[in-house]
């Protein structure tokens, strides 16, 4: 081996060492609660940042109006979880929060259904994840409402 290769196998050695690739992300998680009392089960999405970027707030995403449809499931509207073909989702762990969202339990109009989903998501986050250093609820459209109605109690 020339030394001219072997020193570029150094340097190449030497900047693997002096900058380790960054840490990947943890990959959201997607998970099914019972409803209590036999209600409808509730659809969570939970997305954490890198750890190395964490500042233990989480970023909890009120989706907007889903019409509703009987040949659908209920479930998270991934079209709204993309605005301006940014995931929603990385784009808040990016910035170091951890990202909740939920497909509430219902269609159609649902703010005071909504409302309660958010509050059982961030406390399953509590649970599942742990206490959140701070929590905000951001929405638009119909979450918009829900986070505003939600804000108000």
């Amino acid at each position: 081996m020339g030394l001219s290769l072997r020193w570029v196998l150094v340097c190449v050695l030497a900047v693997a060492f002096v900058f380790p690739a960054a840490a990947e992300k943890p990959p959201c998680v997607n998970y099914i609660e019972l409803g209590l009392e036999y209600g409808p089960p509730h659809y969570y999405r939970v997305c954490m940042p890198d750890p190395a970027k964490a500042d233990g707030a989480l970023v909890v995403y009120a989706h907007g109006y889903v019409r509703p449809d009987p040949a659908s499931p209920v479930q998270i509207p991934e079209s709204q979880m993309v605005l301006d073909g940014v995931s929603v989702s990385d784009l808040v762990t990016d910035l170091g929060f951890a990202f909740a969202t939920t497909a509430y339990p219902k269609t159609g109009l649902a703010v005071k259904e909504g409302i309660e989903d958010v509050k059982l998501l961030v406390n399953s986050v509590k649970v599942r994840f742990g206490i959140p250093a701070k929590v905000f609820l951001a929405g638009g459209s119909e979450g918009g409402l829900v986070t505003a109605k939600a804000v108000e109690k």
